[in-house]
């Protein structure tokens, strides 16, 4: 995946808000949004880490895309964000069959998943006998708008006065980052 970088400039006076690793916590973002007594004339940077470890993934994802529409919110990817998208979003057979591995394991070490969560609401199997290749057919035709949104995101929110981003800089030159033919920031092995 290519570093995505994303530069704007805050409108003076407006209050900026930042969290990051929700984890599927919906509820605790809640509370973190009432606490900060969070409206829509503020800016919301999520700084990535949306989903998984939590049993509420899909309802932070849905509950962000909500708030953006309302307000100005910036979401940024996180490494966990950036692994289950391209897991799900793959078509290569032997890619899924980690993923599954993967979210079977994560269940059990974090009592939730995002793929286990989709699988429920689509009725589906969640487990070593499932047909891997007809779940992620389901999950990308119901997910769809869930999936574009946690794949367009950005890696990087660069402002005059601040950057963000979830997992940390290789270097300070964002140039060496940006644009095609340049290394990615983050990579898959």
């Amino acid at each position: 995946m290519r570093t995505r970088i994303e530069r704007t400039e805050f409108e003076q006076g407006r209050r900026v808000l930042a969290l990051s690793d929700i984890h599927g916590h919906l509820k605790t973002l809640n509370l973190a949004l009432d606490k900060a007594r969070y409206c829509p004339d503020d800016i919301l940077v999520v700084v990535g880490d949306m989903i998984e470890k939590g049993a509420q993934s899909l309802g932070v994802v849905r509950k962000i895309m909500a708030l953006s529409q309302k307000g100005t919110v910036y979401a940024l990817t996180g490494n966990v964000d950036m692994w289950m998208t391209r897991f799900l979003l793959s078509g290569d057979p032997e890619t899924q069959h980690e993923l599954v591995k993967n979210a079977l394991n994560a269940k059990k070490w974090w009592g939730g998943t995002t793929l286990e969560e989709m699988c429920a609401e689509l009725n589906l199997p969640f487990d070593e006998k499932m047909n891997i290749a007809q779940t992620l057919f389901q999950v990308r035709r119901r997910y769809s708008d869930e999936l574009s949104f946690l794949n367009g995101l950005p890696t990087i929110l660069d402002t005059p006065a601040s950057r963000f981003v979830h997992g940390g800089l290789p270097h300070e030159s964002l140039a060496l980052l940006d644009g095609p033919g340049n290394p990615p920031l983050v990579r898959f092995v």
